[in-house]
């Protein structure tokens, strides 16, 4: 039996482990993986995901990683004006919060993936995974929530900024994701492009329900602040869905073009169980195409072309980001991309290398070979905030438990990362020495190659050769509002109060005081019983208090309140609820964003681009406004199924087994190629019965031009046996009978 004595020492040892009691003291983002992006002027907005926490103790402890899952629905922002220095800044500190419609809608909580479409005095929230709940019923198809900053059209005293939900137009749904997205301010356009969707275009969960390729590109016009026009446009076969692919707007031609980079035909985060071997293999035989040959859309005249690409062609890639970059006399544009991965399994590591696509020469340069293992990043989004930088925002490295720097700077011009962004040190663009040496040229342009070894389409060189003369609004310069380092964020507990360093050796005395009386008085009552007692209840007595030891009666016991409010950024009103317990993690999938950066100019607040209606002064970036009421109706009840008018119901799939995770990794490495070894592809597919099959890629488009309703090239018709994959749902189509 556990004796007076030793009772006695267990006692003493449990105090001197509440006085050694860990205090937290700061708390900072961890990983951020499949969260939406974009700018206003000077500030840059987040927007769902999965944001991961790590907090810090008092002696030098860190805790094991933990998501909330943003359960407030609480939207971030980062201003441009912070200057800050990846290797000393708490960047934490950086991002403040805005609630959205006081977390009490259904468009509010927090969703994987989708796109912010944005110009310069607005965004939209659209698409998008959420988490299956039963404390509040799932939005409308078609009701979308969106954030005013900026006034623009006719003015109305009773405008102040602030969310309101709007309703998308007949036809549309927002029930898509893993999409690309893209936004052009100087037209008020935003793109999202293919992704993932349900069969029959029904409702969309985090649970394994958006498992079919979108045929679709969602336009919205914004010209009209409160009358949004949206489009549910076709994309023709001859340009292969996909999933989180990378859209780039370029500046050329009446409206500019939109290049569609990279992507895989069977994203593995989408489903639970992974991709089974069949689905790999198909992965590795069709998926590098998508940078071996870019698809190009021409928004002025609404048609698709697909182009061959040469030089340092990326291996097969998602998830990763892109901005883009013209030389001071428009003889090149390029396109930057960063990180990602090959999509085939959980297990591959993320890339930290960039690329450059070069336009209208096609031509792939490798500018930057990182350390994958070290840095290497998927799920995160990329901003341009000078013409000289780019910024890395959030992402996941290997795992969610491996925490990555939330913000990194990339300099366009030398092609390499540093450590500092400051807000009055930039630089117009400069084409790198080494982008120069493979087009020609110098760094202020004069591209000697300005054209493919081979056009495709010679419509698509005459859209190359068009010249965008529209004004694109520029932002910056910013003026810095902090610099230097930002001392850790404080840990309140939820009270608001700190939790006191001597607390922990008080309550282990009092705690130890209680268990010694308490073992006193069970000794003495021990001691009046009959000594013809079994020795087996001895036995099981001692049991019982060893059980009661080593299960935690005298360890210190930890925080189990989920609702503490830590304040989490410095001089900025902002707040964030994480959990104290851990959390199941569910890979989101991501989509990258490539939109143009326009900023704010020079002065102490924003304000509007000059026009009849801006005779009121405008609130300062910097402020949190507060939501505005919504003037939209309620949502309307959330409807079964939602077709699309494009695409028809398909059968439902037979039941099967979920297959097992296959842990195939795919190495990074440079492809050099020439237009005779890379082939352009065309997409078809065929079904048998019920059950539908997933089309194949064929090579053979020489000549490819098509328009968004849909008419495709020559086809050719190929099938393979399915494979069952989560939830029993078959191997399903790309493309459904439209």
């Amino acid at each position: 039996m556990l004796d007076f004595g030793t009772l006695v020492v267990v006692v003493l040892v449990g105090s001197s482990q509440a006085q050694t009691w860990r205090n937290p003291i700061n708390i900072s983002m961890c990983n951020w993986g499949s969260v939406r992006v974009n700018t206003i002027r000077d500030t840059v907005y987040l927007d769902g995901g999965s944001l991961w926490w790590q907090t810090g103790y008092d002696n030098g402890d860190v805790s094991t990683p933990e998501s909330t899952n943003n359960n407030e629905g609480s939207l971030y922002y980062l201003n441009l004006s912070s200057s800050f220095n990846t290797a000393t800044t708490n960047l934490t500190s950086l991002f403040g919060t805005i609630p959205k419609l006081g977390g009490n809608s259904n468009l509010a909580p927090t969703y994987q993936d989708g796109v912010m479409f944005a110009n310069d005095y607005k965004f939209y929230l659209y698409g998008g995974l959420l988490v299956p709940t039963d404390s509040q019923d799932d939005a409308a198809a078609d009701r979308v929530l969106a954030y005013e900053r900026f006034e623009y059209g006719p003015h109305s005293n009773l405008w102040e900024p602030g969310f309101i939900e709007d309703q998308l137009d007949d036809d549309m749904t927002r029930y898509v994701t893993d999409g690309a997205g893209v936004s052009v301010p100087s037209e008020n356009l935003g793109f999202y492009v293919s992704g993932m969707r349900a069969p029959g275009w029904g409702p969309i969960w985090d649970n394994e329900t958006a498992t079919r390729l979108s045929q679709q590109m969602i336009r919205v016009d914004m010209s009209e602040m409160r009358d949004p026009v949206w489009s549910n446009l076709t994309i023709p076969d001859s340009v292969p869905a996909r999933a989180n692919a990378e859209a780039v707007w370029v500046p050329v031609s009446d409206s500019g073009v939109i290049v569609l980079v990279g992507g895989v035909n069977n994203p593995e985060s989408i489903y639970t169980a992974g991709l089974s071997e069949d689905d790999e293999d198909e992965s590795r035989r069709i998926s590098p195409a998508f940078m071996e040959t870019v698809s190009v859309y021409d928004i002025a005249t609404d048609r698709w072309y697909n182009q061959n690409t040469t030089g340092d062609i990326p291996p097969q890639l998602t998830q990763f980001c892109s901005v883009y970059a013209s030389a001071p006399d428009d003889s090149s544009h390029n396109i930057y991309i960063y990180g990602g991965y090959d999509g085939l399994s959980p297990a591959s590591t993320p890339s930290d290398d960039v690329y450059v696509l070069s336009l209208p020469s096609f031509e792939w340069i490798k500018l930057y070979s990182g350390d994958s293992r070290a840095h290497g990043r998927k799920w995160h989004k990329c901003v341009k905030p000078y013409p000289d930088q780019m910024l890395v925002l959030g992402g996941t490295g290997l795992d969610p438990v491996t925490c990555v720097d939330m913000i990194r700077v990339f300099n366009l011009n030398t092609g390499r990362f540093q450590d500092t962004y400051d807000p009055t040190e930039w630089s117009e663009y400069e084409v790198p020495d080494l982008v120069a040496g493979r087009i020609g040229g110098d760094s202020s342009g004069g591209a000697t190659k300005t054209a493919p070894e081979s056009w495709t389409n010679a419509s698509l060189e005459d859209v190359f050769t068009g010249t965008y003369t529209k004004t694109i609004e520029t932002w910056y310069p910013y003026e810095s509002t902090s610099t230097g380092t930002v001392t850790p964020t404080t840990v309140p507990d939820s009270d608001g109060a700190s939790f006191p360093n001597w607390a922990g050796a008080i309550i282990g005395v009092v705690v130890g005081l209680i268990v010694i009386g308490s073992a006193v008085g069970f000794w003495l009552v021990r001691r009046r019983k009959k000594r013809g007692s079994r020795p087996e209840s001895e036995i099981s007595g001692g049991s019982r208090v060893r059980q009661w030891v080593h299960q935690g009666a005298f360890s210190p016991s930890e925080s189990k309140d989920p609702e503490n409010a830590t304040t989490i950024s410095a001089g900025i009103s902002s707040t964030v609820a994480p959990s104290t317990a851990a959390t199941g993690y569910s890979r989101p999938t991501a989509e990258a964003n490539s939109e143009p950066i326009y900023e704010l100019p020079v002065g102490e607040h924003p304000t509007e681009l000059p026009t009849s209606y801006n005779d009121q002064a405008l609130p300062a970036p910097a402020h949190t406004p507060e939501p505005a009421p919504s003037p939209s109706p309620s949502a309307s009840p959330r409807p079964v199924a939602y077709m699309s008018p494009v695409s028809p119901e398909i059968p439902q799939e037979k039941e099967g087994d979920a297959p097992s995770r296959q842990g195939s990794q795919q190495g990074h490495h440079r492809n050099v190629s020439s237009l005779s070894s890379i082939p352009s592809y065309s997409q078809t597919y065929e079904e048998d019965g019920d059950n539908p099959q997933r089309p194949h890629y064929v090579s053979g488009v020489s000549e490819v031009s098509d328009s968004s309703d849909g008419t495709g090239l020559g086809t050719t018709a190929t099938a393979r046996d399915s494979k069952n994959r989560g939830l029993g749902l078959e191997d399903i189509p790309d493309l459904e009978d439209r």
